[in-house]
């Protein structure tokens, strides 16, 4: 049965990546940890570091039986996603970003911010495809 779902999880990064729609990014900013003995009178101004991570999916219009008009909206939308990401770029501080094209685990989660084609969605839900055991691919509904 495993091996059933790794040929799906196969096949949904295949056709996820095919048809892939626009341009999906997620962008981190992660800043260096305050030492415990860093005076609170001061600002902390550790490293940050920025990383962007290419997503391989649709999006598509919500459906109107998922619309109940409060919690998801009729303008909300269905981002699908393969079951991973790619490294694309890091940058540290103000230099010089540095490209890169690695595949990571998988993690985007709710509430986030995902940009599409350059503007920003933030994730609401999210539906791992199948429900139980080796995922294929993640829905998520997302609002602009």
């Amino acid at each position: 049965m495993a091996d059933r779902y790794a040929k799906f999880r196969k096949t949904a990064d295949r056709l996820l990546t095919k048809w892939n729609q626009g341009t999906i990014l997620v962008i981190r900013t992660e800043q260096e940890p305050m030492p415990p003995d860093w005076p609170t009178w001061e600002p902390w101004t550790g490293t940050k570091t920025k990383k962007t991570y290419r997503l391989y999916g649709v999006v598509r219009g919500v459906a109107k039986e998922l619309v109940d008009g409060s919690t998801i909206l009729a303008s909300d939308m269905v981002l699908t996603c393969a079951d991973r990401m790619t490294l694309i770029e890091t940058r540290v501080d103000d230099a010089e970003p540095t490209a890169s094209n690695t595949d990571v685990a998988f993690s985007l989660g709710v509430p986030e911010t995902v940009n599409i084609d350059g503007l920003p969605f933030t994730t609401l839900q999210r539906v791992p495809v199948p429900g139980a055991g080796v995922k294929a691919a993640h829905k998520f509904i997302i609002r602009g």
